[in-house]
């Protein structure tokens, strides 16, 4: 799939729930939910760790202001599990993704009522989900 369109986008806001983190991006109008895990690294090498929504400890410090109103100026498909996106500032942000479960999504809040996804829900190999598969998980999320 094809990520560059996220270059550009300017991380606005980091939003931490008990099941979520969303990133707001260009004033909050587009945003990425990951529901299961995601690495930050900065680009000396100082601060770097893995967030893990679901796994070790609930009292989770998340460190990530250095990238915040920094725009994406690169996105690579590392692997079949790791979507990184490197900031201005040459901080990176790794979306990790876990085939068992809807681990993360974009969402467009310029439209009403839900929002559009202008990515399928990536918690398969896109290789291996077929176009009406891609179809009706837009329609159901």
């Amino acid at each position: 799939m094809d990520f560059t369109s996220l270059i550009g986008w300017q991380l606005d806001l980091v939003k931490i729930n008990k099941w979520h983190v969303m990133f707001l991006f260009n004033g909050a109008w587009d945003f990425l939910n990951v529901a299961s895990k995601f690495s930050y690294r900065s680009a000396s090498g100082d601060i770097q760790y893995t967030y893990d929504i679901y796994g070790g400890d609930q009292d989770k410090y998340l460190n990530i202001t250095r990238i915040l109103y920094e725009e994406i100026v690169a996105v690579e498909i590392v692997s079949i599990e790791e979507l990184q996106m490197t900031f201005k500032n040459g901080d990176t942000l790794s979306i990790l993704d876990n085939p068992e479960v809807k681990s993360w999504w974009f969402v467009d809040l310029r439209t009403p009522p839900y929002g559009t996804h202008e990515y399928p829900p990536a918690d398969k190999d896109p290789d291996f989900i077929t176009e009406e598969e891609i179809q009706q998980r837009l329609k159901g999320w």
